[in-house]
């Protein structure tokens, strides 16, 4: 999708330079024998060929971006959601094309997609959401709670009080949720443990449900660097030894950045919320 995407892009942006190419002598005389030459030059003269290249690019667009960055370390299924509420919404797309989105859409419409939607501060507890979806939603919250009545109804109240906390969170929380740094699953890891307890088990379990099979495909890329056809001799217990130290130091890298966010998170906050923290 990325490489069409951008191969798109550079072909309409570049097609002044093209056609300018195409009358150019010393191009012309070394091609004109090719069996592809007068082909290639209707092609690029032709303005429905073009026009139908900015139509993809406007296709692709979102998918390609949505695709990227579902397959980035740092995604979370809240941003699956956002992207398919934007696809949805999209008048880009033939009918045809709109069912096969709703179709796809209507198979990864999960519950735990649902929670992450509404759970991810930025939303404002599910600003956005159909209403059916959003009745059934937190209809659904209720049954991955303790089946003992007290429990639910602190978490039910737990949720409303959250609810009304990211729907008017003020001017410095306001500032936080739209930072490009900011990722639900640090805000809950620093401030929402302590402010919604119950809540944040849920969100610690639903934000680390990855976007894509993308990481751990990329840990068999990493064993294929390492044993080569040249270096097969190697054992498996040192293969690993080797895995684990390549995965582990760029995970060093990420983790010092998440660190960074974090201190950022706790510079955000009065002393009382950060001795919380301290505490917990």
């Amino acid at each position: 999708w990325y490489t069409q995407h951008e191969c798109l892009c550079n072909l309409v942006g570049n097609e002044v330079i093209i056609q300018q190419l195409c009358a150019t002598k010393t191009l012309v005389e070394k091609y004109e024998k090719s069996d592809k030459y007068d082909e290639f030059v209707q092609t690029v003269k032709d303005y429905t060929f073009l026009e139908g290249c900015r139509v993809l690019i406007s296709k692709i667009r979102l998918p390609s971006k949505f695709i990227g960055d579902a397959e980035s370390d740092k995604s979370s299924i809240s941003q699956v959601y956002m992207y398919f509420q934007d696809l949805l919404t999209q008048d880009v797309y033939f009918d045809v094309e709109k069912r096969v989105i709703e179709s796809r859409w209507d198979f990864i419409h999960t519950e735990s997609i649902g929670f992450s939607y509404i759970l991810n501060p930025k939303t404002k507890g599910g600003l956005g959401m159909a209403e059916k979806h959003l009745e059934s939603t937190y209809a659904a919250f209720t049954k991955h709670i303790s089946d003992e009545d007290k429990v639910r109804e602190e978490f039910k109240k737990e949720l409303q009080k959250f609810v009304v906390f990211v729907a008017e969170p003020g001017m410095r929380n306001h500032e936080l949720f739209n930072n490009p740094s900011f990722h639900p699953r640090v805000w809950w890891l620093v401030h929402g443990r302590n402010k919604f307890p119950l809540l944040s088990k849920l969100a610690s379990n639903i934000f680390a449900i990855p976007t894509t099979s993308a990481s751990s495909e990329r840990v068999w890329s990493v064993f294929n660097l390492i044993h080569t056809k040249k270096r097969c001799r190697l054992k498996n217990e040192t293969v690993n030894k080797l895995a684990y130290v390549y995965i582990n130091s760029q995970m060093a890298v990420e983790k010092n950045d998440e660190e960074a966010n974090i201190d950022y998170f706790l510079q955000q906050f009065n002393d009382e919320e950060f001795n919380c923290i301290e505490e917990d």
